[in-house]
């Protein structure tokens, strides 16, 4: 049986590790929903004066989650801190990951699993790659336990289940959600709303007017979505569509947003009645030909980001989500506007990740 290094300390919530802001507003959930400290927070916002001076804006502003965690930046990290608590809890021996061919996802969930002591199983559906995602998928076979690739998006459940049942045999076996998204984890960048206002009370920004982030899997826009709504700001959400519309549409983003404030009301949260939701926008228009295609904007974005800021976007995810602002600086009403755009990419070296220590696997 796989059974994970009895030596390994997790993080878990205690007097001593500081409890989210979303913990401190609502108590009752640190009783019922565990949770463990794995990023490096809060993380900074930053003004981006060289690109507002280019795109002739007032006010333009980063969320730097890509500086998220020490070993692995990135979105993921304000999930995972649910996810890896939830398999503790589980006595989880092994961890299953699927998504897409070489995002994002897997990535971390092996890298923070491997920190924690877990191996991972990762399985991949086959899609178009670029020089990101071919670095994740390296670093991914490198640091995974085994990796599964299907050969379609038909044959990619068959796989999966029949892999999932022979592991069951010979272990405890947690499978994380598709895209580490569901309404628990949400409650990670709900969190990550409460951050940013603590931010602007610390002087750090102006109550952004819009806030432009990633449409995937829809965790991030559905708890910014929460959580501005929670802290009665009047900000708008603009969720950039970065995959297929049957994933990232209207429908599904409230289906996990109505989902995510049923949790915390199980969970003893008194909410206002209230149009949750009325304050996130879909953006559909810059998604181009498909899921990890570049478009002309979105690599006009990266090369924007390099040449004046010397930060990194990247054509699947990032790119795609400025493409927007770019767009939209050329209207006279959106230039006098606070903007902040969430970057959501890891911009960590990924080199301190080969050197986690090995599985203790006994059969």
């Amino acid at each position: 049986m796989l059974k994970i290094q009895k030596n390994i300390q997790l993080t878990i919530i205690n007097s001593e590790v500081p409890q989210p802001l979303i913990f401190q507003r609502f108590p009752q959930l640190s009783k019922s929903i565990p949770w463990m400290a794995l990023g490096q927070f809060p993380t900074p916002v930053e003004r981006l004066t060289n690109l507002e001076k280019h795109l002739g804006l007032e006010s333009l502003w980063i969320k730097r989650d890509d500086l998220s965690g020490a070993l692995y930046g990135g979105n993921k990290v304000r999930t995972l801190e649910f996810i890896l608590a939830e398999a503790k809890k589980r006595e989880a021996d092994l961890l299953i990951a699927y998504s897409a061919l070489g995002s994002n996802w897997p990535l971390a969930c092996v890298v923070y699993a491997k920190q924690q002591g877990w191996p991972t199983d990762v399985f991949f559906l086959p899609y178009p790659m670029d020089n990101v995602k071919r670095d994740n998928l390296e670093l991914i076979n490198e640091l995974s336990r085994k990796v599964y690739s299907a050969k379609s998006k038909f044959t990619f459940p068959f796989l999966l289940y029949k892999q999932l049942a022979r592991s069951r045999k010979t272990g405890s076996v947690y499978l994380t959600p598709p895209g580490g998204v569901s309404p628990t984890t949400t409650l990670g960048y709900v969190n990550a709303a409460l951050e940013l206002k603590e931010q602007h009370e610390n002087g750090e920004l102006p109550i952004p007017d819009f806030i432009f982030c990633s449409l995937g899997s829809g965790g991030t826009a559905a708890g910014i979505s929460i959580g501005l709504a929670l802290i009665g700001w009047p900000t708008q959400v603009i969720a950039v569509r970065v995959v297929d519309f049957i994933v990232a549409n209207k429908f599904t983003s409230n289906l996990l947003i109505r989902r995510t404030l049923k949790l915390l009301k199980r969970n003893g949260v008194s909410l206002p009645n209230r149009n949750w939701g009325s304050n996130l926008r879909i953006e559909h228009n810059y998604f181009g030909k498909g899921y990890g295609q570049p478009t002309d904007l979105g690599e006009q974005s990266i090369e924007l980001f390099k040449s004046h800021e010397n930060q990194l976007l990247d054509s699947t995810y990032t790119g795609k989500t400025f493409a927007p602002i770019i767009d939209l600086s050329k209207d006279v009403s959106f230039k006098n506007k606070h903007i902040l755009f969430w970057q959501t990419l890891n911009s960590r070296n990924l080199d301190k990740i080969l050197n986690l220590p090995e599985f203790d696997i006994r059969n």
